[in-house]
């Protein structure tokens, strides 16, 4: 139900409903909480971040960037969840006319894409780009 109530808020999101959008990414933000899913719980934040930066709301995007920088700490996720993060950090600072943050989190961005081509042999980059 909970990757179902995901993909709704992504639905959503393609059809700029961002009221439904936000209610079904926190719908299955609710259910995961509890189970402790950092994937997951990162995968669902970064979303909501992304509907609050589409909906001009870069003060609570970067309420949920204390929270995404808090569930990355020290682990390692996959590639794509990195870039996502970076990027989407990158926006929320922008937004905020932060540039010197936002600089360095599109540097992050950038280094991370150049690391995945020199390393892997293909290109990658966020979802939100």
């Amino acid at each position: 139900v909970a990757a179902s109530q995901f993909d709704f808020s992504k639905v959503y999101e393609l059809n700029n409903q961002y009221d439904s959008a936000f209610y079904f990414a926190n719908q299955s933000l609710a259910f995961w909480k509890p189970k402790a899913d950092t994937l997951r719980l990162l995968s669902l934040t970064l979303t909501i971040k992304n509907l609050y930066l589409k909906t001009n709301n870069p003060s609570a995007a970067e309420k949920t960037q204390k929270n995404t920088k808090r569930l990355i700490g020290n682990k390692t996720f996959p590639n794509e969840v990195m870039l996502d993060y970076y990027y989407l950090s990158s926006k929320t600072y922008e937004k905020l006319k932060r540039q010197q943050d936002s600089n360095s989190y599109y540097k992050l961005y950038k280094s991370k894409i150049h690391a995945i081509e020199s390393k892997e042999g293909y290109s990658l980059k966020s979802e939100y780009d």
